[in-house]
Parts: structure tokens; C-alpha cells; sequence
């Protein structure tokens, strides 16, 4: 898996990086990121990246079926009815869904 791709992946990077730093430096040493043809150079730090997004590939997190509503309102000055229609998660459903998968929020 190459450094190279999307601004996801690049956010991914950026994380990884400062998560593999703090952990490097815990242990006294400073992590070597250099890269070569798109991919770290280091062993460790190359299958720790490897790791790192694979464990987020494998995160799925099935949402809970939406609610959807639908409002019937009259038009302003008008004999006119308009109709909207919303979609949305009931949050608590969405928090038991994320806690269900292990995820972390905020």
C-alpha cells in the first residue's frame, strides 16, 4: 500500500505519523519516515503503516435504518401546498450502532 492517494489516505498518513512518533519516542528513539517510490523505506514503520490502514479498511459500521418525514406546509400569500421530505439518523440509534462496531466518539 503506497503513500500515494486521495485526501482520506493523506489524512490517514498524517495520523499514523504522529501516532507512530509519540509511540517512537516513548521508547527513546525517532521514527524514520523517509520514502522511496511512494512507500516508507523503514521496514517497521512500512508494515506498521500497512497495518494501520488495513484495520481501517476493515472498519464497517452498519448505520440504523433513517427516519424519514415529510412536511406539508402552505405556500406564503398562496393557495399553493408544498411538500418537503427529510432523511436523518435518530442520534442515540446512531451512537449504539458505532458503539456496537468499537468505535470511539466524541
Amino acid at each position: 500500500m503506497s503513500l500515494r492517494g486521495d485526501g482520506m489516505n493523506e489524512q490517514m498518513r498524517v495520523e499514523f505519523e504522529k501516532a507512530y512518533t509519540e509511540a517512537a519516542h516513548r521508547g527513546g528513539w525517532e521514527p524514520d519516515f523517509r520514502v522511496k517510490r511512494g512507500d516508507y523505506m523503514q521496514p517497521g514503520v512500512y508494515w506498521a503503516w500497512w497495518a494501520w490502514k488495513a484495520s481501517r479498511a476493515a472498519l464497517v459500521v452498519n448505520l440504523p435504518i433513517s427516519v424519514c418525514r415529510t412536511h406539508v406546509f402552505e405556500l406564503p400569500h398562496t393557495n399553493e401546498v408544498g411538500m418537503e421530505h427529510d432523511e436523518y439518523y435518530e442520534i442515540d440509534d446512531v451512537k449504539k450502532s458505532l458503539e456496537a462496531a468499537g468505535v470511539k466518539f466524541k
